[in-house]
């Protein structure tokens, strides 16, 4: 940027023109610019002139205009995208600062007043007018911009086989210059040469794009940074040392050999860059830089807020209140605040800055254009380090603010009330909660924020780079399994554990921790669990023919489940432990805490991304974002797995069998006694609902193959309605109308066997989502997996993009998970029920007993309106329910009763046995019209409507509602009063157009009766 003319007198009056010259300068002045100020710059009009003959010409015109301030509107150039397919070479745009608002000056082309957007141009003047005068902030910002010699400080390389994306890192920006992305054929015996040349091609389309948008000769760039999962990064180093020397380029070559680093990253994608930045390789060169200090005080600022809260602030009120006490030592701010458009909070911001400066203070301003400062602004855009702890009165603080407890790092799941009743129709006995463990379930929105902040995910990633390298082979090699991959087929963890150890030539131990605690906090299902233990015994009749050691361990407390694992490698000799990867945040904390402890004995953790076909962070928005709608995910995802099917699909090989000497042995033979338990305290099932559980949830991979199988090739049978055996005899196979090929249209029917009955199988793993979707190429013959929605397994594979998308969620916005609402403007919408909180306003486990009459009745069945009461009762039969139901008795709690979305969702978490955090969230949000990509507020299902579309034979209702059997026709779905009475079946709990005006009232203006 140049400094044409500076005009300021010592009250902030004036006016700066400035001459920007790079994407940068925008934005400086972007961050200069507030409405109100005047603004003078270059302009292109259209003008018409009449002749002396009066015709008319039309003609254009550069001129200088200048307005007043509305609006001001930046994008960034650079910007990251992912490519859907193909070979993609592709230049990204400039940036663009567009200031709009009525002309002030006379102009014979404009009249006065009109409104007009002026498109800032590089190298064109820009004077500029503040509206309140320039305040130290504001003059700084000009100081910086004109310092010359500045640029990109960082060039980065984040690459993986087959694409790259260049970026340049300067001291208020990350731009992404240019994106490559060449397909490169699977490597196979028969077709290796086309895998090399693939590679070959990407290499050369590297090493050109690298010559044009890295500026490898410029002083001003201290490092190039190559990053990369695995082998890649020092492949394309040696591609661009060997290139450079057959081209004799010396100053590339030494560019090359002073300044590269070679940096491993978690995923080949730019969000990676935050791993990047905190590589110790890269802060040890760029410790002085903007970026650099930025990240490092942000850091400091998360351990400080993990071990000394009191010395650890965020959000508005309390940083002044803190600033106010002179207790600040180092003040973290987003230039965001800085842009407000009333000039009052930014006259506060500034006067808090100011007085941090003048007492000594460190104050650092974030760029919102970089990571670190980005995450400022999830945490409210402004913290603080302070030099003394500070605790202050709770009514010194505004009541809508509550700090959160010393338990901050320990918010855990889902929000639930206090009312719960035990309905007569629930099969399942529970222990209540014990007083010595009683989780805290909803967090503050601020702790919340926290955690969204810096994610538990990002986290977990960032601690598996810094695992143990190269570990010694050990004696023996550990699988971890987990709830969510009970199966031997198609088995990431398992497969590489396998491999691993064959490969040493030791035995492979399995081992599975049974964590009561986790279940408590999970609002586990005593039939979940039930279900897990039955396939926990097949697995270990499976382990034995292989002679591998199944060790099944009870642990509580569940904090001191990273010691125990680490205790039990070092007992028996492990450097390398594998287990699939689980996104919920205690359990991203609990491997964070693990990969801690184990670095230092030298032992590697191999965490895998088993659940999903597409894993979280690789579908990500132009930003770099996670998605937070469905509909462009599910685009991008498609195109993804289409684009690289080896790599999502692949069919992970089976376990090889240890040697049967391996039961003789001292340290292992007495793990093969390891006894699976037939119940687990506080989660028993009656003996009745046990044996109901086990004739329609059949355990095993064997069956769950089978009933994908059935899905994929028979009819629908209205017979399989109930709670009756998936395999049962009698199915007919059907090639042209089984029950896929009509799934597009018939998957919201409730009355037969519409869906696939897979949901149990797939949350606890005992199926790999991989072998449903290769199973569906297969039926079609296809080499691409089917994306066409009009289509039976076009619409199937949808839900399966939706249960990635939601897991997705759960990564990025682990808030969802600490019983916060996406849509934190509808935390207070007024409810019919109340949370429990505790005396720090954090909500806790409540008391069943104090159950309302009418959250009772929606839990038994009995609202009086058939579709909800009739699908109640199947989920209190069956542990299950199809998911048109699940919708529309949560839209019905939540908008028709009025009562938490969070009740809902732990009822159907505590009755489901195919219950998963991120799919019953998700639902439960949606429903709600809280969360991600919500079904709007004002949508409201009607239920009759609802019954007569999902429901239109009433073969559904007749089947669970005994009372209706035998009604006919639309009395059915919407039973008389005087019908019903005579029936015995209860009357509706409200009108539904009476409660259908109470939430809309009550969503519109959030807080309101």
């Amino acid at each position: 940027m140049k400094l044409m003319n500076k005009l300021i007198d010592k009250h902030g009056a004036g006016h700066v023109t400035l001459r920007p010259e790079d994407d940068e300068d925008m934005w400086h002045l972007y961050n200069l610019i507030q409405n109100g100020d005047l603004v003078r710059a270059s302009a292109i009009r259209g003008v018409k002139t009449v002749s002396s003959t009066g015709s008319t010409e039309s003609h254009r015109v550069r001129l200088n205009l200048t307005i007043q301030v509305k609006r001001v509107d930046f994008a960034a150039g650079g910007s990251s995208s992912n490519q859907e397919s193909g070979n993609t070479d592709e230049e990204l745009p400039t940036a663009a600062l567009h200031v709009s608002g009525p002309v002030t000056s006379e102009n014979p082309h404009v009249k006065l007043g009109a409104h007009h957007t002026l498109d800032l141009e590089a190298n064109r003047d820009v004077r500029i007018e503040k509206y309140g005068g320039w305040d130290s902030i504001a003059i700084s910002r000009v100081e910086e911009s004109i310092i010359p010699g500045k640029g990109a400080e960082v060039a980065a390389i984040v690459c993986g086989e087959g694409v790259a994306a260049f970026c340049l890192l300067s001291q208020h920006m990350t731009l992404v210059t240019h994106r490559l992305n060449v397909p490169i054929p699977r490597k196979s015996a028969s077709g290796a040469s086309q895998h090399d040349k693939g590679l070959d091609k990407f290499y050369g389309s590297l090493y050109e794009s690298f010559l044009r948008h890295i500026p490898y000769s410029n002083v001003s760039l201290r490092a190039i940074v190559i990053a990369s999962p695995g082998w890649v990064r020092d492949a394309v180093y040696d591609y661009l040392i060997s290139e450079a020397t057959k081209r004799s380029d010396k100053v590339l070559l030494k560019a090359l050999k002073e300044k590269c680093l070679k940096v491993h990253i978690s995923s080949p994608h730019v969000h990676s860059l935050v791993e990047v930045l905190k590589s110790p390789e890269v802060t040890s060169q760029l410790k002085e830089t903007k970026f650099a200090r930025e990240g490092m005080a942000l850091d400091r600022f998360f351990k400080m807020l993990g071990s000394d809260e009191l010395r650890a602030w965020y959000g508005p009120d309390h940083v002044c209140l803190a600033a106010d006490r002179g207790a600040i030592g180092t003040l973290l701010i987003s230039d965001d605040l800085f842009r407000s458009s009333d000039p009052g909070t930014r006259k506060k911001f500034v006067e808090v800055v100011e007085a941090v400066q003048q007492k000594g203070g460190e104050v650092v301003i974030f760029s919102s254009m970089h990571e670190s400062g980005q995450q400022l602004n999830q945490l409210t855009g402004i913290a603080a380090i302070l030099t003394f702890p500070l605790d202050v009165e709770r009514d010194r603080f505004p009541l809508s603010f509550h700090r959160p407890s010393t338990c901050f790092f320990d918010m855990t799941k889902r929000a639930f009330s206090p009312v719960f009743a035990e309905p007569h129709a629930r099969p399942t006995k529970r222990a209540n909660s014990s007083k010595s463990f009683n989780p805290i379930k909803i967090a503050t929105a601020e702790a919340a924020a926290a955690v969204d902040a810096d994610t538990p995910f990002s986290q977990l990633m960032k601690e598996l780079t810094k695992t143990v390298k190269q570990p010694s082979d050990g004696m023996s090699v550990v699988y971890w399994m987990r709830m969510c991959d009970l199966r031997l087929r198609d088995n990431k963890a398992l497969s590489r554990a396998s491999a691993q150890a064959q490969k040493h030539d030791i035995p492979l131990i399995v081992l599975f921790i049974i964590s009561p605690q986790d279940y408590i906090a999970h609002d586990r299902s005593a039939r979940r669990i039930d279900f897990v233990l039955r396939n926990l015994a097949i697995l270990k009749g499976s382990f034995s023919e292989l002679h591998i050691p199944f060790h099944v361990v009870v642990h509580t407390p569940r904090k001191t489940i990273p010691k125990f694992v680490l205790s039990f490698c070092e007992e028996h000799g492990v450097k390398t432990l594998f287990t699939n990867m689980e996104y919920e945040v205690d359990e991203l904390r609990r491997d964070i805490e693990i990969c801690k402890l184990a670095f230092p004995k030298g032992i590697r953790i191999e965490v895998m991304h088993d659940k999903c076909i597409v894993e979280p962070g690789v579908v990500v928005t132009k930003q770099e974002k996670a998605y937070a709608v469905y509909s462009p995910y599910q685009r991008n995802w498609m195109a993804t797995l289409n684009g690289n099917l080896s790599h999502f699909l692949e069919d992970c090989p089976l376990p090889v069998a240890n040697d049967s000497s391996v039961r003789l042995l001292e340290s292992l033979g007495p793990l093969f006694n390891s006894q699976i338990p037939e119940t687990v305290a506080g989660f028993e099932l009656t003996d009745e609902d046990k044996a109901k559980m086990k004739e329609i949830w059949p355990a095993g991979e064997t069956p769950a193959a089978h009933v994908l199988q059935r899905f994929l090739t028979t009819k629908k049978r209205s017979s399989q309605l109930g709670g009756v055996d998936p395999l049962a005899s009698g199915s007919t196979i059907c090639p042209k109308f089984n029950r896929i090929a009509k799934y597009g249209n018939e998957r919201d029917r409730i009355d037969s066997d519409t869906t696939s009955r897979l949901s149990a199988y797939l949350t606890s793993g005992i199926i790999s989502v991989r072998q449903c979707a290769r199973a569906s190429m297969l039926l079609m013959n296809s080499k691409k997996v089917e994306s066409d929605k009009a289509s039976g397994i076009g619409r199937w594979l949808q839900e399966i993009a939706w249960r990635d998308f939601y897991v997705n969620i759960v990564a990025f916005f682990p808030r969802v998970s600490m019983g916060r609402p996406y849509l934190e403007k509808f935390s207070q919408v007024v409810w019919e029920n109340h949370q429990a909180s505790s005396d720090s306003g954090i909500g806790r486990a409540g008391n069943d007993d104090d159950d309302v009459e009418t959250l009772k009745r929606w839990k038994t069945g009995m609202t009086g309106v058939p579709i909800v009461d009739a699908s109640m009762r199947c989920l209190n039969e069956m542990g299950w329910m199809h998911n048109r139901a699940r919708m529309i008795t949560a839209m019905y709690l939540t908008k028709d009763l009025m009562i938490d979305w969070r009740v809902g969702e732990r009822y159907f978490m505590e009755m489901l046995i195919d219950g998963d955090l991120s799919s019953n969230n998700g639902g439960w949000q949606w429903s709600a019209s809280t969360g991600v990509d919500p079904c709007p507020y004002f949508r409201i299902f009607n239920p009759y409507t609802q019954s007569l579309k999902v429901d239109p034979t009433g073969d559904f209702i007749r089947h669970w509602i005994p009372e209706l059997r035998k009604v006919r026709g639309p009395d059915l779905h919407n039973p008389s009063a005087a019908l019903a009475d005579k029936l015995g079946y209860p009357l509706p709990i409200i009108a539904h157009n009476e409660a259908r005006e109470r939430a809309l009232r009550r969503y519109k203006n959030p807080g309101e009766q």
